[in-house]
């Protein structure tokens, strides 16, 4: 592993330790954005769902809200890989 790629893994693995429900949201956001039902794109869905998880506190919380991305990202990524959960 790369000095990046340690850097990105140790800054996911903070937001998670920090805001563990808010990856979950952002984990849950892709999930249903995957579903093909959404009317906006990906990254538009995103932040509509940030908005609607942070209740328009996101200028405040931004070490929250990249919480929140970093569970999104997640997801699509596990997604594509073909990682399955349960």
């Amino acid at each position: 592993m790369n000095d990046t790629a340690q850097v990105n893994q140790a800054a996911y693995m903070g937001g998670w330790e920090s805001y563990p429900f808010t990856v979950q949201a952002g984990k849950n956001a892709a999930t249903l954005w995957l579903t093909g039902n959404a009317a906006a794109s990906l990254a538009d869905f995103r932040d509509n769902r940030w908005r609607a998880f942070s209740c328009g506190r996101s200028l405040i919380y931004q070490a929250e809200q990249q919480a929140f991305n970093d569970g999104f990202s997640t997801a699509l990524a596990e997604h594509i890989a073909g990682v399955r959960h349960g």
